[in-house]
């Protein structure tokens, strides 16, 4: 056995230094905002024969990174995006190979949706994807989404988290009937309600009972708070 680069792989040296490059390059095409690349260095990862956990941590290293950058304005909101998609993309190649793992629990339940008359996703598809790296379960409703919908999915999967968001200002209104449906419901003590989006202010998030978040790298700090560091382990 030998260490290299801080990751324990059992073989001849030479193959350990192609793992921990192929690791780099997957970092770095994350990193470089390189989407065209990224599947195609994840599944010659996994061709190398790397595990799914150790190529995921390098992916979710990759995307703190972008988030500490993008908190010192060094990459703006395209670069951040742009790091979502490539995430995404490579967590594509990964999924059918999760099954042969498990967490021992996920962070907690996030269930997130643009509320109804608002059809804008770009920065929820970002939460969610960024919340999937650091290890939630993330149940995403998609767009224009009833407050019906989301204190059913609610009641359903037992979602500590309810994030929601709203770009258009007429979309407010959506926010208060989902709040009032969860008091209604008896819900509002039982799951921690989020809301982000340029229609959303840290006032009007007051005036609701909910927390607020300015941007994806806020609301997924907000919500790390709620739960403790998940592992992947194999299955036995």
């Amino acid at each position: 056995m030998c260490i290299c680069g801080g990751i324990e792989f059992i073989g001849s040296c030479p193959k350990m230094i192609g793992m921990v490059r192929v690791l780099k390059a997957v970092y770095d095409s994350i990193l470089n905002l390189e989407v065209e690349d990224i599947a195609s260095l994840v599944q010659k990862a996994l061709d190398e024969g790397i595990s799914v956990p150790q190529i995921l941590d390098k992916m979710t290293e990759a995307m703190r990174t972008v988030g500490r950058k993008f908190e010192n304005m060094e990459y703006f909101l395209a670069d951040l995006l742009m790091a979502a998609e490539a995430f995404k993309q490579g967590f594509q190649i990964l999924k059918p190979h999760l099954q042969t793992f498990r967490r021992s629990e996920p962070l907690a339940t996030v269930v997130i949706g643009t509320v109804k008359g608002d059809i804008h996703d770009i920065g929820k598809n970002m939460v969610s994807t960024m919340l999937t790296v650091e290890g939630f379960q993330v149940m995403d409703l998609g767009v224009d989404i009833p407050a019906e919908k989301f204190v059913e999915e609610t009641e359903k999967t037992g979602a500590e988290i309810l994030a929601l968001s709203a770009l258009l200002s007429t979309s407010l209104k959506s926010i208060e009937e989902v709040i009032g449906l969860l008091e209604e419901k008896n819900l509002k003590g039982k799951v921690k309600v989020i809301l982000g989006g340029t229609a959303v202010t840290r006032d009007f998030a007051r005036q609701v009972h909910a927390a607020y978040a300015e941007d994806a790298v806020q609301a997924v700090e907000m919500c790390k708070k709620l739960a403790g560091k998940v592992f992947l382990q194999p299955k036995t």
